[in-house]
């Protein structure tokens, strides 16, 4: 600021009022001086954060810096839906492959924020088809729990109310996934998992056009399968998949977790609270627990529930 007051001062004329500086005196102004005056938009910052972050000259924690300051850039709609016009979405990707832990976790964060809610970015990210990507990593042990878990927070927000996504779920087998991640070590990733679990259930339109909350369709292209195009809507599919792929005893019968494996995810109060949500909604959305009865009954009591 001290800059621009010196060079108004040296370019006013004595005893003249001041005018307007012309676009040749403008060009004479350093461009931090003009960035500190109007202020840089969103779309330059990110621009810049996104180079420090893909530049693998910088030290980790400079570039994961730099990916935590574009994820609070995209917490913002307008941000997020940004991504596309600004041909970020590919660079997210790569970095979302990269083997410096702390930059794989934190673009695979920004991916599941800008997702949130926000169906024209869902539909964006489900251009590059990222769930195969996605679900290889929330089971796999080459990659940290914290990252497990960042998975598992992209994948609610891509899948949460976008029927395609859900659809591309399910052909890719993705229920297994989720069995999976429910005997993680990392008790966050259960916790999200259950979580994810009863989100999908909650969107599960009942044949009887019940349901604990209405499914907003997916404002994109329809996902092919190998038989054709797919439902417009889940209808019974997550109830369907549950019972098949015996969810309900996975989440009421959970192995150890902890890097001693000495830990009880039924005394985790997170943890069963989310399932017994999970388990509530499945029979208010017309599921039958069948032979998982004993076994719910047993999780229900368990610490006094």
């Amino acid at each position: 600021m001290e800059s621009l007051l010196k060079w108004s001062l040296e370019n006013t004329p004595a005893n003249e009022p001041a005018a307007p500086p012309t676009a040749e005196r403008m060009k004479e102004l350093d461009p931090a001086i003009i960035d500190m005056i109007l202020g840089k938009s969103d779309a330059v910052v990110m621009k810049e954060k996104l180079a420090i972050a893909k530049d693998e000259s910088r030290e980790e924690d400079e570039r994961v810096e730099a990916l935590d300051d574009f994820e609070m850039l995209v917490e913002q709609i307008d941000n997020a839906n940004n991504l596309e016009n600004l041909k970020m979405w590919e660079p997210l990707i790569e970095l979302a492959h990269s083997t410096v832990p702390g930059v794989q976790r934190h673009a695979i964060w920004i991916a599941g924020t800008a997702v949130q809610n926000n169906s024209a970015a869902q539909n964006d990210f489900l251009k590059r088809d990222p769930l195969p990507y996605l679900l290889s990593l929330a089971t796999s042990h080459q990659v940290s729990g914290s990252t497990r878990s960042k998975v598992l927070y992209c994948l609610s927000g891509l899948l949460k109310h976008n029927v395609g996504a859900v659809h591309r779920m399910n052909e890719l087998d993705g229920w297994n996934t989720l069995k999976g991640a429910l005997q993680d070590p990392d008790i966050t990733v259960r916790r999200k998992t259950a979580f994810l679990i009863n989100t999908l259930l909650l969107q599960d339109i009942s044949s009887s056009g019940s349901t604990a909350a209405t499914l907003h369709e997916s404002d994109g292209p329809m996902v092919h399968g190998t038989d054709g195009a797919v439902s417009e809507s889940t209808e019974g599919l997550v109830r369907r998949a549950i019972v098949e792929h015996k969810l309900i005893e996975a989440l009421v019968q959970p192995s150890p977790y902890g890097p001693d494996g000495d830990g009880d995810a039924k005394e985790d109060a997170d943890y069963r609270e989310k399932v017994l949500q999970t388990i509530d909604t499945f029979v208010r959305n017309g599921g039958e627990v069948g032979n998982a009865a004993g076994a719910v009954s047993a999780f229900r009591q368990a610490r006094g529930a």
